[in-house]
C-alpha cells in the first residue's frame, strides 16, 4: 500500500478571542479523517493544516471550521481598528472643527463659545492627549476580552495596535499640517486667501506668529477678519500670516494690538505701503514745487545700528527718501517680496555698495561718513532712491550726490 501524500496548508481563522478558541478548532479539526494534524496559533490567528487530499479536501475543513463559528473568509477586523482610530483621531477636535466651521459661515455666537478654549496655548496638545487615552482604553478593553492584557499580549497583537495607535495619530497630523491650515484660509463671510490677488494699492505687512502649532491659524485668521480695512489675509505652514489692508481704515498698530497676540506674540517680518500711500508720501516728500523737502522717518536705531526695511514702490526705493544719521552703521534689510527683477541689484555709489541682495543674503551694510543727499539706484537705472545723512543736530549739508548712472551687472 503507497504512503499518503499529505499537503500542508495555513488558513486564516477569523473570530478567535482566547485559547479556548484555538483548543476547540484543533480539536474538533484535528477529529476529522484525513487530517494528519494542526496547529492553531491565537497570535497570528491562523491554522496550520496538514491533510490527506485524498481523504479531505481543504474546502471541508474550512467548512468545518466555519460550522463551528469561525470564518476563514476575508475580515473586516483590520478595517473596523483602522474606523475605530480614525474616530478616535477626530472625537477630541470636535470643538475645534465646530470653531472653523463657525468662522467660515460667520456664526458670531459660535464662534465666541469655543474661542476661549483656542486661546489655551495647550489646548491641541490636550486634545492630541486625549485622543491616544481613548484609543488606549479601547485598546486595552479589547485585549483584556481575549485575555491578552499582559506584555505577551500586548507582543501578540501588535498588528492590531499598531493600526490602532498608528490611524489615530495619523489623523491628528492629517488636522494639524492640511486640514487646519487649509481651512485658515477659507471664508464666506469676510475675505481671505490670496493676498497677490488683491489690489497693490493696499498696504502688506507679514506676521509670524508664535503659535504653538498650525492648528491655531483659524483663529488668528478669524481675529484679523474683526478690523475694519483688513482685505485679505494669507496663511503659509506653519505660523506666517500675510495680511492686506486698507491703511485709511486701519493700522499696522492697530492690527498688532489685537487681544490674540496678548497670547500668541506676533513679530512683523516686513511691510510695505500701497501704491496710493506711496504716492502721497512722495507728494509730501516733494511738496507743490517739485522739489524734495527731505520728508521722511529717521531710521530706528537697535542695538547701535540703524535698521530700514528696504522695497520698491513703483519705480522708487522705499522709504523715499531714507533718513540715517551721519556715522552710525546703517542696515538696508531688502524686503525680498517687493524688490522685483532688477531692483534686487542696489548700487550706492557715495558709500561703496553694488550688491545683489538675494532670499539668504538680504541686507546692505554700510556707515555714512559725510551728511547730505544721495541718489542710488539699481544697476540698470530702472529704480532710483534716495539717501539723506543728517548730522548728530538734524541739520543736513547742502551737499547732493549725483544720480549713478545705469551701469548694467
Amino acid at each position: 500500500m503507497s504512503k499518503p501524500k499529505f499537503h500542508e496548508e495555513i488558513i486564516t481563522i477569523k473570530g478567535m478571542h482566547c485559547k479556548s478558541c484555538s483548543d476547540k478548532i484543533e480539536s474538533v479539526i484535528g477529529s476529522l479523517d484525513g487530517v494528519e494534524s494542526i496547529k492553531v496559533t491565537l497570535i497570528e490567528n491562523k491554522a496550520f493544516v496538514k491533510f490527506d487530499p485524498a481523504k479531505i479536501s481543504l474546502g471541508e475543513i474550512n467548512s468545518e471550521i466555519a460550522f463551528i463559528g469561525y470564518s476563514t473568509g476575508s475580515s473586516k477586523k483590520k478595517d473596523m481598528t483602522l474606523k475605530q482610530g480614525i474616530v478616535y483621531g477626530l472625537v477630541p477636535h470636535i470643538g475645534c472643527i465646530g470653531f472653523i466651521a463657525a468662522s467660515i459661515l460667520g456664526v458670531t455666537v459660535a464662534v465666541n463659545f469655543f474661542k476661549p478654549l483656542l486661546m489655551n496655548p495647550w489646548f491641541f496638545h490636550i486634545l492630541v492627549l486625549m485622543s491616544i487615552g481613548f484609543a488606549t482604553i479601547s485598546s486595552a478593553i479589547y485585549l483584556r476580552k481575549q485575555g491578552l492584557l499582559s506584555s505577551s499580549g500586548i507582543k501578540r497583537k501588535w498588528k492590531y495596535l499598531s493600526t490602532m495607535y498608528g490611524s489615530t495619530i495619523g489623523i491628528n497630523l492629517f488636522l494639524f499640517m492640511i486640514i487646519f491650515p487649509l481651512l485658515a484660509n477659507v471664508s464666506l463671510s469676510s475675505p481671505t486667501g490670496d493676498v497677490n490677488a488683491i489690489s497693490n494699492d493696499l498696504s502688506l505687512i507679514r506676521l509670524q506668529v508664535d503659535i504653538p502649532c498650525p492648528g491655531h491659524a483659524p483663529l488668528i485668521s478669524g481675529e484679523l477678519k474683526t478690523i475694519s480695512g483688513v482685505e485679505a489675509i494669507q496663511f503659509s505652514y506653519p505660523n506666517f500670516f500675510d495680511v492686506k489692508y486698507d491703511s485709511y481704515k486701519t493700522t499696522k498698530q492697530e492690527i498688532l494690538s489685537l487681544d490674540v497676540f496678548d497670547t500668541y506674540r506676533a513679530t512683523v517680518l516686513s511691510e510695505s505701503q500701497g501704491s496710493v500711500n506711496n504716492k502721497i508720501n512722495n507728494a509730501i516728500s516733494t511738496g507743490s514745487t517739485g522739489k524734495s523737502n527731505d520728508a521722511g522717518k529717521l531710521a530706528t536705531v537697535t542695538n547701535g545700528v540703524q535698521v530700514v526695511q528696504l522695497s520698491v514702490q513703483g519705480a522708487n526705493y522705499y522709504p523715499n527718501p531714507i533718513r540715517v544719521k551721519k556715522g552710525i552703521q546703517v542696515q538696508l534689510v531688502a524686503d525680498m517680496n517687493n524688490l522685483p527683477g532688477c531692483s534686487r541689484s542696489i548700487i550706492i555709489p557715495e558709500f561703496g555698495v553694488r550688491k545683489v541682495v538675494s532670499t539668504g543674503d538680504n541686507v546692505i551694510e554700510f556707515t555714512p561718513d559725510k551728511s547730505g543727499t544721495f541718489q542710488f539706484s539699481c544697476s540698470m537705472g530702472m529704480y532710483r532712491g534716495q539717501i539723506v545723512v543728517e548730522e548728530a543736530d538734524g541739520s543736513v549739508a547742502a551737499f547732493t550726490g549725483s544720480v549713478p548712472a545705469s551701469t548694467g551687472q
